[in-house]
């Protein structure tokens, strides 16, 4: 069973929680760009999801899944303005309280996300005990500066698992900045493998915008079977 039972407003942020209906399982908390939420979740009940999700959107993208300020990476598009601790605050203090108060006891909690959503995931553990799951998919691990935090900085806790995807050809761009994706995923999965936290990472055929809906579920799916 994987249904929705209810939905609220955060501080403008949709929030929309499904329950597996069955306590002591999963709980996912997902930061999701405008167009993604459908996709996933028809994944997600074909595949007969066993966890709960708690879907968040209306989200400010650039500002609320940022780590820190960082300048744009494509000419044109909007800089990145460093709300990602507040999005966070945001999380932990409102969204989480309220959700899980509407659900059976779980068994763990995890955080994900697709692209800058997904950076957002892994940031998040350096920020707060409260996910011992994380799941990153097509991450945005070409993110200024976001290698070397990752490497000097303790997480808040040792998490469970850790899940990563790419599409094999993501690095494939004449954008300098973008085209780190590969190495840099690959380098924060071996630190991560190097602490002794159990760390899959996958590569799925085709480029940044290839199957996103399959592949947001295929990492929900490994985390919420933890």
């Amino acid at each position: 069973m994987f249904e929705k039972i209810m939905d609220f407003q955060a501080e403008g942020k949709s929030v929309d929680v499904y329950s597996a209906g069955i306590e002591n399982k999963p709980i996912i908390y997902f930061n999701a760009f405008e167009g993604e939420r459908q996709l996933i979740i028809e994944e997600l009940r074909e595949r007969k999801a066993d966890f709960n999700l708690v879907v968040i959107g209306n989200l400010n993208w650039n500002h609320d899944m940022s780590p820190w300020a960082s300048a744009a990476v494509i000419k044109g598009d909007l800089p990145f303005t460093g709300g990602g601790e507040s999005h966070l605050g945001l999380m932990t203090e409102r969204i989480l309280p309220v959700a899980e108060k509407a659900l059976p006891a779980v068994s763990a909690r995890g955080i994900a996300g697709y692209s800058l959503a997904g950076l957002f995931a892994i940031y998040a553990l350096y920020e707060t005990e409260s996910f011992s799951l994380a799941a990153s998919m097509s991450g945005s691990m070409w993110f200024e500066g976001f290698v070397e935090f990752a490497l000097t900085h303790e997480l808040k806790r040792k998490p469970e698992y850790l899940f990563f995807s790419l599409g094999d050809r993501e690095s494939m761009t004449k954008n300098v900045v973008l085209g780190r994706v590969g190495s840099n995923t690959e380098t924060i999965v071996s630190e991560y493998k190097r602490r002794g936290i159990e760390t899959e990472f996958t590569l799925s055929s085709g480029n940044h915008f290839k199957d996103v809906g399959k592949r947001i579920a295929d990492g929900l799916m490994r985390v919420g079977k933890r």
